[in-house]
């Protein structure tokens, strides 16, 4: 559970295993969050459901997550949270925390949210809140918090001290639950621009190359819907029409090169495949490329069918094609190979 994204994935694929509508609750807004988020990551479970119900990948994922003795048919929503919390510094465990909401009451235990997380924990407190910790000794070990009988927020011991701590700090607006429109998209995105998020960005990629795009961007909310007719909207707010017509020009320009990167991709792992029909019993090595060259041409077909408008200080980028609505079924297909 290292990894924000893929935890985040892991989720957003199994979840849509079931074809059932399930209820939002409201007491979903009682769980806690870093006030130091700059992103974050929600998914609508049922509509989630709705959406990939005839998914033939999410079964795999299902199937690795089993031994952590999750029952993904009890959950209500997932929510990641990507952070920049000066006190604790960059990385992976230190930049990412991820919450579960059941759909009913549940009594939390050391025993069961250990095999969640995969160490051995014990019951503690933080402040007043219920926790489930391990090695004190080790605050690197993924724990929970129980936010209430039915939401867990998952982190290493510092981040779990730390989203306590942040309690007393007033939250972004951008990340307010309010934006999060969990009733009628299936997955919504909130964004903090400036430094701060490009600096997590630029640890987690190594590359310092969209530093500029970052600080045109104050803030942003990005919906994806693969039911509505346009399944991808993002909004992205300037601080200013000249900055927003400086990211409206980055963005068009960045499109181009970007997809002519991942032409050559498909390039290369045709040539793979050329090479690997060349050997005996190809199957497996054939197999291995498959799942990264679909992904990588979904990916081309999407980035070309997106559009880019300007509106004020508002910037716009919209996309209506099914390979749209496929790329999280592509990821989740990866994922599930790995």
């Amino acid at each position: 559970m290292k990894s924000i994204l893929l935890f985040s994935v892991l989720f957003a694929s199994t979840i849509a295993l079931q074809s059932s509508l399930w209820a939002q609750s409201e007491k979903w807004e009682n769980s806690l969050i870093s006030h130091h988020a700059v992103a974050t990551l929600n998914l609508n479970v049922s509509r989630l459901c709705q959406t990939y119900k005839d998914s033939e990948v999410v079964e795999k994922v299902e199937n690795m997550l089993k031994d952590r003795q999750l029952n993904l048919a009890e959950i209500d929503q997932f929510q990641g949270v990507i952070l920049s919390d000066a006190q604790l510094g960059l990385g992976a465990d230190n930049s990412s925390h991820t919450q579960l909401t059941f759909l009913e009451a549940t009594d939390f235990d050391a025993e069961t949210v250990g095999k969640h997380t995969r160490y051995k924990l014990h019951p503690e407190k933080i402040k007043t809140w219920d926790a489930f910790l391990g090695d004190p000794k080790r605050e690197g070990n993924w724990g929970a918090i129980a936010a209430n009988d039915r939401t867990l927020v998952y982190g290493v011991t510092r981040m779990l001290k730390s989203i306590v701590a942040s309690q007393d700090l007033t939250i972004p607006k951008e990340h307010g639950l309010s934006n999060l429109r969990k009733q009628d998209v299936d997955i919504c995105i909130t964004l903090s621009g400036g430094d701060k998020i490009h600096d997590v960005f630029e640890d987690a990629w190594r590359t310092d190359q969209f530093r500029f795009l970052f600080s045109l961007v104050d803030h942003g909310l990005i919906y994806f819907d693969g039911q509505a007719e346009t399944q991808l909207v993002a909004e992205l707010f300037a601080d200013s029409e000249t900055s927003a017509e400086d990211l409206e020009s980055a963005l068009k320009d960045l499109i181009k090169p970007t997809v002519a990167r991942f032409r050559k991709q498909m390039e290369r792992y045709d040539r793979m495949i050329e090479s690997f029909k060349a050997m005996p019993n190809p199957d497996r090595m054939l197999e291995m490329v498959a799942g990264p060259r679909a992904a990588t041409k979904t990916t081309i077909k999407a980035l070309t069918a997106l559009k880019i408008s300007r509106d004020g200080v508002i910037v716009q980028i919209t996309g209506a094609d099914e390979s749209i609505k496929a790329l999280p079924e592509t990821l989740i297909g990866m994922i599930a190979e790995m």
